[in-house]
């Protein structure tokens, strides 16, 4: 790189979870936009598997998606049809119940096993 040219900036995250960083374009708020999309405008909509992805990866955070983001991710994965994202969720999902089993009294698990029930009521594998 010859030394007149400016060095390129990383794209910075604007939030960090569980390790990963979320760049703005995929931030929670961002997705629940995608999410009211999908309710909404679906001719406008356009699938995107990022967006998908960290959907599920946020839907049992009640800080990361709101109610109202919720239900409306609950309505939208019904209509799932890809077994490998209902195979995330189910993880998910799985991962919380076990910590739930182990610590009851945690009001923030607690929260994530009342959005796991909700979950698992619309939960369906696809390949059925």
């Amino acid at each position: 790189m010859k030394e007149d040219q400016p060095k390129r900036t990383p794209r910075k995250s604007i939030r960090k979870s569980e390790g990963r960083s979320l760049t703005s374009k995929y931030s929670p708020g961002n997705i629940s936009l995608w999410l009211r999309q999908w309710k909404n405008e679906r001719e406008a909509w356009e699938f995107k598997s990022i967006a998908n992805d960290e959907a599920i990866r946020i839907c049992l955070e009640r800080d990361l998606m709101p109610k109202e983001d919720f239900d409306i991710f609950c309505e939208f994965f019904k209509t799932n049809k890809t077994y490998g994202a209902y195979k995330r969720l189910q993880h998910f999902c799985d991962e919380v119940e076990e910590e739930y089993n182990q610590n009851k009294e945690d009001e923030v698990v607690r929260n994530k096993m009342k959005r796991v029930i909700k979950i698992r009521a619309v939960l369906v594998d696809p390949r059925k």
